[in-house]
């Protein structure tokens, strides 16, 4: 039969660390879920990057050079001083086995 002794020193001592570690490992898990975040979105960022097809990338690379080559890129973006158009023209009409209309010089500037 195995003798069992009891040492109050040394349970204080193992209880206060094992307090002092869960307090720990309490107070890091915001830490860690953000960590676990910040590469779940990494993953999926690079997933995109991978199956995207060769138009998309270069899409996405022509948008990326467009933004940084205008005056004003270091102040702020493209998109925020860009206006898009309120009037579309329409599409000329085409008819089969007949010639398309020339434009007269007000079509061509005003759209």
């Amino acid at each position: 039969m195995p003798f069992f002794s009891f040492d109050p020193y040394n349970f204080f001592i193992g209880f206060l660390t094992a307090t002092i570690f869960w307090w720990l490992v309490g107070k890091a898990r915001p830490l860690w879920n953000d960590v676990k975040q910040g590469l779940r979105e990494q993953s999926n960022a690079a997933q995109v990057l991978r199956s995207s097809t060769v138009e998309e990338n270069h899409r996405r690379l022509t948008l990326r050079r467009a933004q940084g080559m205008h005056l004003a890129a270091p102040l702020f973006a493209l998109n925020d001083i860009l206006l898009e158009p309120l009037l579309m023209a329409p599409p000329p009409s085409v008819e089969p086995g007949r010639l398309p209309t020339p434009d007269d010089l007000v079509t061509q500037t005003l759209p």
